[in-house]
């Protein structure tokens, strides 16, 4: 009688150590599936971060390009460049008009334009040396977060020809 309890005894025991062994590989494979949709999440995440940023910084160019104070006019009709008589003034209208910009522009660390065709030398654009200069410091306020930069029209109405320029904005 012993030795059937035996039997039986090694027979429960092999059982359960097969429901154990079922139930280790089940959540082996659980994790293992866990394991690859955090990382498929992880890089979803990742990209729609980054198409965030890049609608917020398209957003931010937007609001800076078709700004009227720099943005060239013909006869109340707008154009798609920026006047570069306005973006050398603009420096007075913004320290005049600091607090108005500061909210007028958020989180937009700081915008520069540059000139990149016809090539020039990088001369920093004052009213004094304008026309004979090719970047603007539109708007300065830290140096901190992303830059995005894009390709714009620039004009130069006393000589009436455009040109082409960069535009950096640097935002958090």
């Amino acid at each position: 009688m012993f030795i059937r309890q035996l039997k039986k005894s090694k027979k429960g025991d092999i059982q359960i150590y097969s429901t154990i062994f079922v139930l280790l590989v089940f959540f082996l494979i659980m994790a293992i599936g866990l394991i690859f949709y955090l990382k498929a999440m992880k890089t979803s995440v990742i990209n729609s971060a980054q198409e965030i940023a890049i609608d917020k910084f398209s957003l931010l160019l937007n609001t800076v390009i078709t700004m009227p104070e720099l943005r060239y006019s013909f006869h109340g009709s707008q154009s798609e460049a920026l006047d570069t008589t306005k973006l050398t003034s603009f420096q007075t209208l913004l320290n005049s008009n600091k607090l108005y910009y500061q909210r007028y522009f958020g989180k937009i660390s700081s915008i520069e334009i540059q000139q990149v065709y016809p090539q020039a030398d990088e001369v920093l654009c004052t009213e004094k040396n304008y026309p004979q200069c090719s970047k603007w410091v539109i708007y300065s306020n830290g140096d901190k977060g992303l830059v995005y930069s894009t390709s714009i029209l620039l004009y130069y109405p006393q000589e009436d020809k455009y040109k082409i320029g960069k535009i950096y904005i640097q935002a958090q």
